[in-house]
């Protein structure tokens, strides 16, 4: 049986075409093993040599972006070049998080697994993590677009009852980890401010990564390497919490990032798997946590 990538099978390919494809998938492999070790940089060793690779990644990405759509006709710059655009997000996230919230329990995603969180006064409360999403958040809405990734944006798929059963299963199943996982209740220095705080986590812990990671990163690779984008997409993903503290939600992230893939790849929208993430990031940090 041949090779097949992308639904063609490699003896369907000229030999020309198959080269390009084969190069794109072992670069685009490449670049997502060194973002993983970025984030292991930053996790275990630290921000500034983590940064540093971050930010040449990000130079790479860019470049490599252009002359793939120099050199390629249109058709096959949608299949292999938007890999590079959509990888750079990820690299975006971590920089963007280090400049405008260093060392602050709730950023993008970061749990400490400290009885509560204590969000402090000013700007290293709500409204430094609120100004480092919104530079990835404006990435994320325009590279979508530009990119032509369909089931990234439109939330009209929510209509959808199996969307919204997939999404709100996720309080489930928040309440069923939160004892298990031992992650304790996000709280303000300022006093009771818990509808902002769900606004915070729901958008910047939760749907936006489903933006990024399901909606552009899977959606880029999965035209080039098919079903293989979902671990791809989700190792990715899975390298963010481990600056989390807990092994434990690092591992429970891992499995919930990859059923979250195999549902955008099953249904071709990122609109139930943005929710749920949301919901369940709100179920962990303050709804459960507070109750359990």
């Amino acid at each position: 049986m041949s090779a097949e990538v992308a639904g063609f099978t490699l003896e369907q390919r000229p030999v020309a075409d198959v080269r390009r494809l084969s190069s794109t998938v072992v670069a685009a492999g490449a670049y997502v093993t060194a973002i993983t070790a970025a984030e292991v940089l930053a996790a275990f060793v630290g921000v500034v040599p983590a940064a540093a690779l971050d930010a040449a990644l990000l130079v790479a990405l860019v470049t490599q972006y252009l002359l793939h759509a120099e050199d390629l006709a249109p058709d096959a710059v949608a299949a292999r070049a938007r890999i590079f655009a959509a990888l750079t997000l990820v690299p975006l996230l971590r920089l963007s998080t280090l400049a405008m919230a260093p060392g602050d329990p709730l950023l993008f995603h970061v749990v400490s697994p400290a009885p509560s969180l204590h969000l402090g006064r000013g700007m290293s409360g709500l409204l430094r993590p609120e100004v480092a999403g919104i530079p990835l958040l404006m990435a994320t809405i325009l590279a979508a677009r530009v990119l032509s990734l369909q089931g990234v944006l439109p939330m009209s798929e929510m209509r959808d009852r199996s969307q919204w059963c997939f999404a709100l299963a996720a309080i489930a199943v928040a309440g069923a980890v939160t004892p298990l996982l031992g992650l304790g209740r996000i709280t303000d220095a300022h006093g009771a401010r818990d509808f902002t705080v769900v606004v915070v986590i729901f958008f910047f812990t939760g749907a936006l990564e489903e933006l990024v990671f399901r909606g552009l990163v899977q959606g880029a690779l999965d035209a080039v390497v098919g079903g293989w984008a979902v671990p791809m997409a989700n190792a990715l993903f899975t390298a963010t919490y481990l600056g989390s503290g807990s092994a434990s939600y690092t591992l429970f992230m891992c499995a919930f990032g990859m059923t979250c893939g195999w549902w955008v790849r099953r249904t071709g929208s990122v609109a139930g798997a943005a929710t749920a993430h949301g919901l369940l990031s709100v179920g962990l940090l303050v709804l459960w946590a507070g109750l359990l």
